[in-house]
């Protein structure tokens, strides 16, 4: 199947009403808020249902909402919007200070250390509830260990992997019902540095995926399914525990450079190589990562002003101690013909066989 391009989704940016978009605050890339409309609309055939894992405040619910109701293949009596969302995070989490920043906190719910913030995601999509039968999984999708829907999944959004353990999960309870050919995963979190496993667990299923979409310059990366995954295939691929495909080794290293070599921009490119600096760090090889973030640095010639900016303000609290020195820094390995990092990973790979 041919990509979806960049500049086929710009048409969407004039017909969009961003109104209805922006007064729920998405925390939400232009480039994300049309990509996920423009599948509802135009992508989706209402063969499967659509879930919708991970959704805050409502912004990819209401933008996918807004595509389904201009889409004539969409059956609200057959085709179901499946939300997944713990709706609660820590009283200091950025995102109980965004959302209480922008809404009303009478629709906030204290508990202890803890604010459910459900009734803001069910205020910001109630204008499309009549049209969109959505259906709201609330809790800890750990919890949720098998999918009981009689429609396949078509469309899955991904945007609740935020640790290790979920994304194994997801993989276990929605990749067996995907549609071969059809269904579309996006990955919410691809274009950032946090989440080194979710590029480890993609790229384990290249044989069963190709690339569909990314964003230039959003956060998102959309994977086309093309082979049937069974129960057994995900079992054998990704294992059945976190240390099955989670740990340090060259494979896993190789799996995270096949991100940095299919990113469509520079922008990514320069985040895949933040992805591989992150899980240096997850991995306890402090140094590794340090020489191989200095090295991006040196590579693609980042100005400080770049640094400080996205994408790597994400790590910028990881190597504020070394980014100090950076001037330095650079000066010294402009003048070196081979990157100090390679050396460090080549030794520690080497120990660890």
């Amino acid at each position: 199947m041919k990509k979806l391009s960049h500049y086929e989704l710009l048409d969407c940016y004039e017909e969009f009403s961003w109104e209805d978009i922006w007064k729920i605050y998405p925390m939400l890339s232009t480039q994300d808020i049309i990509l996920y409309y423009y599948l509802s609309k135009n992508y989706y055939t209402g063969e499967g249902n659509i879930v919708d894992g991970g959704v805050l405040g409502g912004g990819t619910t209401a933008c996918i909402s807004k595509g389904l109701i201009e889409n004539k293949k969409y059956n609200k009596d057959k085709n179901l919007l499946l939300i997944f969302d713990l709706f609660k995070d820590n009283v200091n989490s950025i995102n109980i200070t965004f959302l209480q920043k922008h809404f009303n906190r009478d629709l906030f719910r204290y508990e202890d250390n803890f604010v459910d913030f459900e009734e803001v995601f069910h205020n910001n999509v109630e204008q499309y509830k009549q049209s969109v039968n959505m259906i709201v999984h609330k809790g800890d999708l750990i919890d949720y260990d098998k999918y009981h829907y009689l429609n396949p999944i078509e469309i899955l959004s991904i945007d609740i992997a935020k640790t290790p353990e979920l994304m194994l999960h997801i993989c276990h309870v929605f990749f067996p019902h995907l549609i071969p050919g059809k269904s579309l995963v996006i990955l919410q979190d691809w274009i950032n540095i946090q989440l080194p496993f979710i590029h480890i667990a993609m790229n384990l299923f290249n044989e069963y995926f190709e690339d569909y979409h990314e964003c230039p310059n959003g956060s998102s990366k959309v994977f086309l399914c093309t082979k049937k995954i069974t129960k057994d295939d995900v079992k054998r691929i990704i294992g059945q525990k976190v240390e099955d495909y989670y740990y340090y080794s060259l494979s896993n290293i190789k799996l995270i450079n096949m991100s940095i070599k299919s990113a469509v921009s520079t922008h990514n490119k320069v985040t895949s190589e933040g992805v591989l600096a992150k899980f240096y760090l997850d991995m306890g090889k402090t140094k590794t990562a340090e020489f191989h973030f200095i090295d991006t640095i040196v590579k693609y010639d980042l100005s400080m002003d770049f640094i400080m900016s996205e994408p790597f303000i994400d790590i910028y609290h990881y190597f504020k101690d070394i980014i100090i020195y950076y001037p330095q820094v650079y000066s010294r390995l402009k003048r070196q013909n081979s990157p100090p990092y390679l050396k460090t990973q080549q030794e520690d790979l080497q120990s660890e066989a």
